[in-house]
């Protein structure tokens, strides 16, 4: 009986030996299929560099091995650029937009295989030392032993996307900068978000194709302190578009940089009281469309940056017309209790007014135009008479009606309202 035990207890030692060494095999066997394929996959090389030069101002034409490619516009005055990324199918993949005074604006484009954009990672190098240094504590820039950690920090992640100069292979660094960073692009993972130094939109859609809700991914170690989730319902779209700053090649302080613009836009033609559109720029409300029957188109412009006090300011415009068919344009600002009125005939402003809170008329402004320029004359409310006088004339070649004014009730003339009074 002992020896019978014995025996099973061999056997059984020896069929887990057998069954570990044909497991310890499949692995090896999987493991070498990997570094098989990998090693198959060659690394993408630069097969094509031109340059074409136009006085100070030039064009970078790069050509991948794997079929992807390059476009870099460099202007000069202002020294402003963009750099587009693109893979064989013509997709954008990434993007370095750039003002001349202002840090580099760095974004990936991640897509699905029908090619629907997933991911947008914007990639803050500017944010990466600081952000660790206020993690760590380490606020103080009087050791030069801890400015050293992490100045080497800040290299080491640049060389990793950029290449380090030490290298002689390329004939010059943007060649270097160019092919390192294509390189990065495919090696990202978009399901880990470092948001000490990186801000990242997920795109999310239904089983049709339906986009469903826009997620950023942020916090204050990038600028921006909020988690933005724009989502669509049964009642309302989403449309979106990714877009140079209206002064992107003019300003080289507020131009060289993209926006991620979207459209929550309601469906249906039934009256609401609920916005017919709603805009947002990365992330943050621009503005609300409304639309009555009785009083035209109305817009609410919300400002980019919130004041302690007030929250953010709210400017309120109104397009209607009169029984003349002239357009009013009435504009409402949270920050002023007074209304600006202004009266267009056929495209041009006859009349812009003041009036306060109490309904008083405090300034008047009449346009008369002349075959040789405009009349334009100004009034003013005397608090001694309680009433407008007259102040000066002026005769111009072109009247000069201020941002406000030059804007029509459309989405796309509200938007050049918020670049102006944004980002000026």
């Amino acid at each position: 009986m002992c020896i019978l035990k014995h025996d099973i207890q061999q056997n059984t030692t020896n069929m887990c030996i057998m069954k570990k060494g044909s497991q310890l095999i499949i692995a090896l066997v999987i493991t070498m299929f990997i570094v098989a394929c990998s090693s198959s996959q060659k690394e993408i090389t630069i097969v094509n560099f031109e340059r074409e030069q136009k006085g100070e101002s030039y064009t970078d034409n790069v050509k991948f091995s794997d079929g992807s490619y390059l476009v870099m516009v460099q202007e000069w005055g202002p020294s402003n650029s963009l750099a587009e990324f693109f893979d064989t199918e013509g997709k954008r993949i990434a993007t370095w937009a750039s003002a001349s005074e202002c840090y580099t604006q760095y974004i990936v484009y991640n897509y699905d295989k029908s090619g629907k954009l997933l991911n947008m990672r914007k990639l803050f190098f500017e944010n990466f030392a600081d952000a660790h240094r206020r993690k760590n504590g380490e606020l103080s820039w009087d050791d030069e032993s801890v400015n050293e950690k992490y100045y080497a920090m800040e290299r080491k992640l640049e060389n990793e996307y950029f290449g380090s100069y030490d290298d002689e292979e390329y004939q010059n660094a943007d060649s270097l900068s160019y092919i390192t960073f294509r390189r990065k692009i495919d090696q990202i993972d978009y399901s880990v978000v470092d948001t000490m130094w990186c801000q990242q939109v997920n795109f999310e859609y239904n089983q049709e194709g339906e986009l469903l809700k826009i997620t950023t991914i942020a916090n204050a170690d990038v600028d921006q302190d909020f988690q933005s989730v724009i989502e669509a319902n049964d009642n309302y779209m989403l449309n979106y578009q990714i877009i140079p700053s209206a002064s992107f090649w003019e300003s080289d302080i507020n131009g060289g940089c993209l926006f991620l613009q979207v459209d929550k836009v309601r469906v249906g033609t039934e009256e609401s009281a609920e916005p017919v559109a709603i805009r947002y720029f990365d992330g943050i409300k621009a503005f609300e469309k409304y639309l009555n029957d009785n009083t035209g188109s109305e817009y609410k412009v919300y400002s980019e940056y919130t004041d302690d006090e007030r929250g953010r300011d709210v400017t309120t415009i109104r397009y209607s017309t009169n029984d003349a068919d002239n357009t009013i344009v009435t504009v409402l600002r949270s920050s002023s209790p007074n209304t600006e009125i202004s009266t267009w005939q056929n495209g041009k402003m006859v009349e812009r007014k003041v009036v306060s809170a109490y309904g008083t008329e405090i300034e008047k402004i009449t346009y008369a135009y002349l075959p040789t320029g405009v009349n334009v004359r100004y009034n003013e409310y005397d608090y001694k008479t309680k009433r407008l006088r007259f102040v000066r004339n002026e005769f111009l070649n072109k009247p000069d009606y201020g941002q406000v004014w030059e804007t029509g009730a459309t989405l796309s003339a509200i938007t050049q309202y918020w670049w102006n009074h944004n980002l000026d």
